[in-house]
C-alpha cells in the first residue's frame, strides 16, 4: 500500500473522536455522581437535624433534661449521636472522594490509552513511509 496521509489522519480523528467521547461520558457521570453525593449528604444533614428534637425531648419528659438540668444519660445519648452523624458524613465524604478517585483513575487510563494509541499510528505511519521508500529506492535500481 502506498502512503496516504488522509488514511492516516483518519484514523487519528477517529481515535481523538473515540478518546473526546468517553471524556465526556466520564465527565458526566462523575457529575451525575457529584450531584448525587451532594443530594444525599443535604438529605442525612435535614434527617438529622429533624432526628434531633425529638430526641432532646424524649429525655426532657422524663426529666433528664431541662433549664437546670443535664443529666449524665442526656450528655451520653447526645454524645453518640454526635458521633454518629460525624461517622455518617465521613463514610459519604469518603464514598463521593472514592468516586472522584475513579473518575480520575478512569481519565489516566483512557488519556494513556489515547496517547499510546496515537504513538502506535504515528509508528505504523513512519514503516509504510519506510516501506515506500524501499520500493521507490529498489524501483530506481532496478530491482
Amino acid at each position: 500500500m502506498a502512503y496516504d496521509p488522509s488514511v492516516f489522519e483518519a484514523q487519528r480523528r477517529a481515535l481523538m473522536n473515540n478518546y473526546s467521547s468517553n471524556a465526556a461520558m466520564q465527565g458526566y457521570a462523575n457529575f451525575i455522581s457529584n450531584q448525587r453525593s451532594g443530594r444525599n449528604l443535604a438529605d442525612f444533614n435535614e434527617q438529622f437535624t429533624k432526628q434531633q428534637k425529638p430526641l432532646v425531648s424524649s429525655y426532657g419528659r422524663r426529666g433528664l433534661v431541662g433549664p437546670n438540668v443535664r443529666s449524665g444519660a442526656f450528655k451520653n445519648a447526645m454524645a453518640e449521636y454526635a458521633k454518629s452523624g460525624i461517622k455518617s458524613r465521613a463514610e459519604m465524604q469518603r464514598q463521593a472522594d472514592e468516586g472522584n478517585q475513579q473518575y480520575k483513575l478512569g481519565m489516566d487510563q483512557s488519556t494513556g490509552q489515547f496517547q499510546s494509541d496515537l504513538a502506535d499510528l504515528e509508528a505504523q505511519k513512519a514503516r509504510q513511509i519506510q516501506e515506500d521508500a524501499l520500493q521507490l529506492m529498489q524501483m530506481r535500481a532496478g530491482i
